[in-house]
Parts: structure tokens; C-alpha cells; sequence
């Protein structure tokens, strides 16, 4: 189980090739995650 600090932030960016991802999970309060998902071509 996650003990998560809110609000808080979880950041994970990933490369392959000329491809980066990146997503952003934000805990707004105990309920409510909004993830976000970033895809950028370089």
C-alpha cells in the first residue's frame, strides 16, 4: 500500500527512440487521481 502525501505528484518519463513519454499522476485528495499522459515526438 502507497502512503501518498496529498497533494502530491508521481512523474514517470520514458524514452524510446525518438519517442518521449511522460505521465504525470497528481492525488488531488484521497479520492480523486487525475493521471496525465504526455507522448512527444523529438
Amino acid at each position: 500500500i502507497l502512503n501518498l502525501h496529498y497533494p502530491c505528484q508521481i512523474y514517470f518519463q520514458f524514452y524510446f527512440k525518438r519517442l518521449s513519454i511522460k505521465f504525470i499522476i497528481q492525488c488531488v485528495t484521497e479520492n480523486i487521481v487525475r493521471l496525465e499522459c504526455y507522448i512527444v515526438l523529438r
